[in-house]
């Protein structure tokens, strides 16, 4: 864990209603269980900022894309991978939906639907009684 400063916890502040709170009631001036504080501090922004544990080929893949100048630090690196699995986990909905889809029409085109009732459905839609 990092060392914590004032000037870290202001940045953290956004993110966390506790340090916040903190921030707000905290003078240089209040006698204060600076410790425990401090303690509750750590805890908080460890909650924010989980470690990450990667095996050595993944640690050395990491550092040789730093090194590169591809990303700056581990964070950037991280946060690319979840972006791009986010990406995968939406195209992969993406085309269930699109099979859904078509399977929906061909059994359409081959006359086996229902006739759509809108009106039983969703009845207050067209209820045209004035408010």
């Amino acid at each position: 864990m990092r060392n914590l400063r004032l000037r870290d916890l202001r940045a953290e502040r956004e993110s966390s209603p506790r340090i916040r709170l903190f921030l707000r009631n905290w003078s240089p001036k209040t006698p204060t269980s600076r410790s425990s504080n401090f303690a509750m501090i750590k805890h908080e922004c460890e909650s924010l900022m989980p470690n990450v544990h990667l095996i050595e080929p993944m640690q050395k893949y990491v550092q040789a894309q730093i090194e590169s100048g591809a990303y700056a630090k581990l964070s950037e690196v991280v946060r690319a991978g979840v972006r791009m699995l986010m990406e995968k986990d939406g195209a992969r909905q993406f085309y269930a939906l699109k099979a859904d889809l078509e399977l929906a029409a061909s059994l359409a085109e081959n006359g086996d639907f229902a006739e759509f009732d809108a009106q039983a459905f969703e009845p207050d839609a067209f209820d045209r009684r004035p408010a």
